[in-house]
């Protein structure tokens, strides 16, 4: 499946490259074709001819592996449809970046970026088909977000992946699932305006850098610079820290400005922004525990001003997010202090959106974020080097799939497990040298993604120099 207007100039180039190679019964445009009919319809035709006896129909079924070419987006359309048809056995998903923060194709070894270089020739091709082919199963979690509200009035535009709760338990209510990150405050007002001018002047955000130039400029214009008021005068948070436990609020300090909940290490394009190079040591000390997307919970951070968010996306210094909570459940309550304005930005998976909240006028009609693990996604890890890449992205691979691989399969529950010594030698990439390895299993070891000191230290003793 492919956004054919995404990547830049790629996305044409891509679907004829791909239906030469696979033939045009296994390449489908996602402006005419939507997943969820295609897939019922390959599904019911392999049922119906393993009915007839066809062992070739079950073994298709059984490895069936789909390749999401796109952004965020795309990729968590299919994993919500995947998850909406209750496929059995639910396909594995690889990815091919052609969007514009791509951190779901970052976290898991398919690059940040779409390199031309895949297209050259048919030796290029066959090599990305043959990774896709060859790439292990990984897990990854699935967040069910329901929203309360005291009325339909409040949820006037909503982003695709929320829809009407038929039943609901409390007011009128609206669910969907994430799996990258959501967002409350001017972080997701300066997606939102972004969204808005790609809607608006298409033909202003046709790449990757000027899209995240427009990003910038939002940044300053909705006034994360100066002047935004302190998120927690609209904003409560509430974490359930184990299953079973109690609900207990969580304290913002008064310069945190938007609220971050996490699934992904990679956040904006490949931005650390909960501080992975932080020692596990540390991080036990302060009540936190090595971060994976398979390990049964969400990190919540808070970014500050302009200034302290722009270092912390440079990635160029230690300084990261406050951190502050690591929680497999969490509730967020939202209040405007001005009738003037009772409403917010909010962010889910890239889809920002303007929401109505209470205002002082009308207490009784709370607002409510509930945040808890619906399930468990399936994705394909690429476990091979990428030529192109930069080495940041590369290490960043190397950490997630290390990580990743040593915890063991959650089979659809939620649980919550010990990531401090999860680094194995046998779980790094396949084609990584002596000298590469050593620097990997560091990294994992510190949960270290782009620090060059951390790195030149890790391979003292190898080599005088470190090529990742």
């Amino acid at each position: 499946f492919l956004t054919p207007r995404g990547g830049g100039r790629a996305g044409p180039r891509l679907k004829e490259v791909l239906c030469h190679a696979l033939g045009h019964t296994q390449v489908y445009d996602l402006q005419d074709h939507r997943p969820g009919k295609v897939l019922r319809r390959i599904f019911d035709n392999l049922a119906q001819a393993e009915a007839a006896g066809d062992a070739r129909a079950s073994y298709f079924r059984r490895h069936l592996r789909i390749l999401a070419a796109g952004g965020d987006g795309t990729v968590a359309w299919l994993l919500g449809t995947i998850a909406d048809l209750k496929l059995d056995p639910p396909p594995h998903v690889a990815v091919l970046p052609l969007g514009t923060g791509n951190d779901l194709s970052l976290s898991f070894g398919w690059g940040n970026t779409f390199l031309s270089q895949w297209l050259e020739n048919f030796a290029s091709v066959y090599d990305l088909l043959r990774r896709i082919a060859e790439a292990q199963p990984r897990e990854l979690d699935c967040w069910r977000v329901t929203i309360s509200a005291g009325g339909k009035d409040f949820f006037e535009n909503l982003p695709y992946s929320l829809q009407p709760v038929e039943q609901p338990t409390h007011g009128y209510q609206v669910s969907g699932c994430f799996w990258n990150y959501m967002s409350v405050g001017i972080d997701a007002a300066a997606a939102h305006g972004f969204h808005s001018l790609r809607e608006r002047r298409p033909w202003a955000a046709r790449g990757r850098l000027i899209n995240q130039a427009w990003y910038s400029y939002y940044g300053f214009a909705t006034g994360w610079m100066f002047g935004a008021p302190p998120i927690r005068n609209t904003l409560t948070i509430k974490v359930r820290r184990q299953a079973g436990g109690e609900m207990e609020e969580v304290a913002i300090p008064p310069e945190v400005k938007a609220v971050v909940v996490l699934n992904l290490q990679s956040y904006a394009g490949g931005r650390d922004v909960w501080g992975l190079d932080t020692d596990p040591t540390k991080l036990t000390r302060l009540g936190f525990q090595v971060p994976i997307f398979n390990d049964g919970l969400l990190e919540v951070v808070g970014l500050k001003g302009g200034v302290h968010t722009g270092v912390v996306m440079t990635g160029a210094t230690h300084i990261h997010a406050v951190r502050l909570a690591q929680v497999p459940e969490l509730l967020i309550s939202l209040r405007s202090s001005s009738e003037k304005k009772p409403f917010t930005h909010m962010q889910l998976d890239g889809e920002p959106w303007k929401q109505a909240i209470s205002g002082p006028l009308h207490p009784e009609n709370e607002f409510t974020v509930h945040v808890k693990q619906a399930a468990v996604s399936h994705m394909l890890c690429n476990d091979e080097k990428l030529r192109g890449m930069a080495r940041k992205v590369q290490l960043l691979a190397a950490r997630e799939a290390a990580v990743s691989a040593a915890l063991p399969p959650q089979q659809n529950s939620v649980s919550v497990r010990d990531n401090s010594q999860l680094w194995s030698p046998n779980s790094l990439p396949t084609n990584y040298g002596a000298t590469e390895k050593a620097t990997a299993q560091h990294v994992v070891q510190h949960s270290s993604s782009d620090d060059p000191k951390t790195l030149a230290a890790a391979s003292k003793d190898a080599t005088s120099r470190v090529t990742v």
